[in-house]
């Protein structure tokens, strides 16, 4: 019984270590910092504030063209999502947009078409300013097939002001690929076999 035991306390430990990989630095009621970014390439530049051991900055798209934010103003963040939340509900952020993101993230479009991009996801999201146009750029001139995001936690940050009020919805990635089904075997066994050991060494 204790063996069981044993042996389904380290599965578990494998299991949340899975998990715990694709989660974004940036959670549920932390409080973030929201600018123009200066870079080239992205729209907005998003800095978690919280009482951290460093201040994690990311290059963001806003979702919602509708609805506004105040540079360089504090946010609280209400849910990090697949879905950005609107004047009139949740939408679900489209693999295209997903997409955008991570290709652009990866270098695969060049420097400079931060405003292009930005339209491009308007018009995928179905937001006022988004032009079709900006989007057939990006799809017809490069591989977009399955609009492959592999590796890539690509969410909805949804923020609301300090009097809680709906504000800009920003997306927000990072890569961190999840370890594969045969590494994270070989690493169970591993723990198995730590342990195994240490029960011999009590025995003598």
């Amino acid at each position: 019984m204790k063996k069981l035991i044993r042996i389904g306390l380290l599965l578990g430990l494998i299991l949340l270590m899975a998990q715990s990989a694709w989660a974004l630095p940036i959670q549920q009621n932390d409080w973030v910092n929201l600018k123009t970014s200066p870079n080239d390439d992205f729209k907005y530049e998003m800095t978690n504030i919280n009482t951290h051991d460093d201040w994690s900055s990311y290059y963001t798209f806003c979702l919602e063209s509708q609805v506004r934010f105040y540079s360089s103003w504090d946010y609280r963040v209400e849910s990090v999502s697949d879905y950005a939340k609107g004047n009139y509900g949740y939408d679900k952020v489209s693999d295209e947009t997903k997409w955008l993101y991570a290709s652009n993230m990866e270098g695969l479009f060049g420097s400079g078409l931060k405003d292009k991009l930005q339209s491009a996801i308007w018009w995928l999201e179905g937001e006022v300013g988004g032009l079709e146009a900006d989007w057939d750029y990006f799809d017809d001139n490069y591989d977009s097939y399955g609009y492959d995001t592999t590796g890539w936690d690509i969410k909805a940050i949804n923020i609301v002001d300090k009097w809680g009020r709906d504000s800009q919805s920003q997306l927000v990635g990072e890569y961190n690929p999840v370890p594969e089904p045969a590494t994270m075997i070989l690493f169970g066994i591993g723990l198995l076999g730590i342990a195994g050991m240490g029960r011999k060494k009590t025995k003598v």
